[in-house]
C-alpha cells in the first residue's frame, strides 16, 4: 500500500463472531465510515439474503457480493465487515487486500452457535444437523482460507452478560492491535492477542 493511504480495515470471520457489531463501534470509535457487504447486498437485491439465497441460490448471491465487494474496495479509511463466506474466495481477496488490513475475528464455534441461537435465520450452509455441528464444519473448511489471507487475528470468545461492556472491551483490544495499521505503517506479522 503507498505511503499516506490510509488502510480500511475488513473483518472477517465465521457468522456469530460480531463482525456489523464490532465493524459499526470501531468505525465509530476511528471516525471512520462503516460498511457493511451483506447489508448492502440487502440492499440491493431488495430482500433478506436468506430470501434471495433460497429464490436465486448461493451462486447469483456471490456474485451480488463479488460486486458489492468491488464497489467498497474503492473507499479509502473505513471498515468493512464482509460476510463469513466473501473472504473464502480469492477474486474478493484480491479487490480487498491492496489497500486494507484484513482481520479475522475468530471464536470458539460452540460459543458461536450459541449465540446464532439468539440471532435472527439464516440460510444454512452445510447440511449437519444442528447449528454447533455446522460451525465446526464451517470452520474447519474454513479457517486455513482465512488465515491464509488475513493480516491479523483477534479473538472474540469473551463474553459476560453485559454484551455492550464486552463490545466497547473489545473494540478497544481491537484499537490497540491495529495501531501500526492506523498510523500509516504495517505489521510484518499475523498477531492472535
Amino acid at each position: 500500500m503507498p505511503r499516506g493511504v490510509e488502510h480500511n480495515i475488513i473483518l472477517t470471520g465465521l457468522r456469530g463472531t460480531g463482525k456489523t457489531s464490532l465493524g459499526r463501534l470501531l468505525a465509530e470509535r476511528l471516525r471512520r465510515p462503516f460498511f457493511d457487504t451483506d447489508l448492502l447486498i440487502e440492499e440491493q437485491v431488495g430482500e433478506p439474503i436468506q430470501e434471495y439465497v433460497t429464490r436465486r441460490g448461493w451462486n447469483a448471491f456471490r456474485e451480488v457480493e463479488h460486486q458489492v465487494i468491488c464497489d467498497v474496495a474503492r473507499q479509502r479509511a473505513a471498515v468493512i465487515s464482509t460476510g463469513g463466506g466473501a473472504l473464502t474466495y480469492e477474486r474478493n481477496v484480491r479487490v480487498l487486500k491492496p489497500t486494507g488490513v484484513i482481520v479475522l475475528l475468530a471464536a470458539d464455534p460452540a460459543i458461536l452457535a450459541r449465540r446464532l441461537e439468539r440471532s435472527y435465520a439464516r440460510p444454512p450452509l452445510t447440511a449437519e444437523k444442528g447449528l454447533e455441528a455446522e460451525m465446526r464444519t464451517l470452520w474447519k473448511q474454513r479457517e486455513p482460507l482465512y488465515r491464509n489471507v488475513c493480516d491479523l487475528v483477534f479473538r472474540v470468545d469473551a463474553e459476560t452478560a453485559d454484551e455492550g461492556a464486552d463490545l466497547e472491551k473489545k473494540v478497544a483490544s481491537l484499537i490497540a492491535v491495529l495501531r501500526p495499521y492506523i498510523h500509516g505503517g504495517s505489521a510484518d506479522e499475523s498477531r492472535e492477542p
